[in-house]
């Protein structure tokens, strides 16, 4: 083994080669004894000396002067503990954060069943559709979709230019000549007649589900727009039926109770505002 005693230099990298002329034999008695035994912490080992087998740094291949930590450091065990608790409190970290309030949480109370004797629905809490409502919005819902499909069948035969002079009997009484200024003036009449039977019907059994009174003077409208029928196809009679039968079904005791509910939810009476008597004017107390 081969050592070499002297100044240790910090600069010095492990690849640096190291002289190995200078000996132990090269010492002298007195310069052995000079030696501070503390010194030998600053002694530079060859590797190489004591094992033949360790091959050293060569010219071609720099040697690694800054190695790759094995793996990465693990966070401290304490600091789990400290994100789980917040600083301050005393609970637990199942239990939540913070401190308790001094009164409970209040939650909202229940739905109530019914509003001034009438039953609720425990789906939407709104007052409960009775039979009669949703027979009397099918039924508008049916002379709505039969003026539609009336119009557009026809539509479907008016195109066709042998079959135009019967394809409703608003064009059968005028016999315009198909391309004519008055046959196009009278197919434009014929889709607002569409229009008006469609949505008569349409509005009054919106309203009448959404709880609106005046709907039960819609479904007489409603019977109004669907006479149209008479300038279109002899099928298109079947929406002035619907509509009536609507209208009849929301005129009925048990549509007006649900209708008087739908009111009392939709508007709820307001508490009075009782005004102040006793105002003081200037800085608060607290500021004075």
């Amino acid at each position: 083994m081969t050592e070499q005693h002297g100044t240790y230099h910090p600069t010095r990298r492990a690849a640096d080669p190291i002289d190995t002329d200078a000996t132990a034999s090269d010492l002298t008695g007195a310069d052995q004894t000079a030696i501070d035994p503390a010194a030998t912490d600053l002694t530079y080992t060859d590797p190489t000396a004591s094992d033949p087998t360790a091959t050293g740094p060569t010219a071609t291949e720099p040697a690694n002067t800054n190695p790759t930590p094995a793996g990465p450091a693990s966070a401290p065990e304490s600091a789990a503990p400290a994100r789980q608790q917040a600083r301050g409190t005393d609970t637990a970290p199942g239990e939540g954060l913070g401190d308790a309030p001094e009164e409970p949480i209040v939650s909202l109370p229940p739905i109530a069943a019914e509003l001034a004797g009438y039953p609720l629905s425990k789906r939407t809490g709104e007052p409960r559709r009775p039979p009669v409502i949703v027979g009397a919005v099918a039924a508008f819902t049916c002379s709505a979709v039969v003026a539609v499909v009336t119009y557009w069948w026809y539509w479907w035969v008016a195109i066709h230019i042998e079959n135009f002079a019967t394809s409703s009997k608003l064009i059968e009484l005028f016999d315009p000549r198909p391309g004519s200024g008055s046959s196009v003036v009278l197919v434009c009449v014929m889709a607002i007649i569409g229009v008006i039977m469609t949505a008569g019907p349409a509005l009054a059994g919106y309203n009448a589900w959404h709880g609106a009174l005046w709907s039960r003077f819609a479904g007489f409208a409603a019977c109004a727009t669907s006479r149209l029928a008479f300038f279109m196809i002899p099928w298109s009679w079947l929406a002035l039926i619907f509509a009536a039968i609507g209208t009849g079904l929301i005129w009925l005791p048990q549509a007006k109770r649900y209708f008087d509910a739908y009111d009392h939810f939709a508007n709820p009476p307001r508490p009075a505002i009782v005004p102040k008597t006793k105002v003081a004017y200037g800085p608060a107390p607290r500021f004075r």
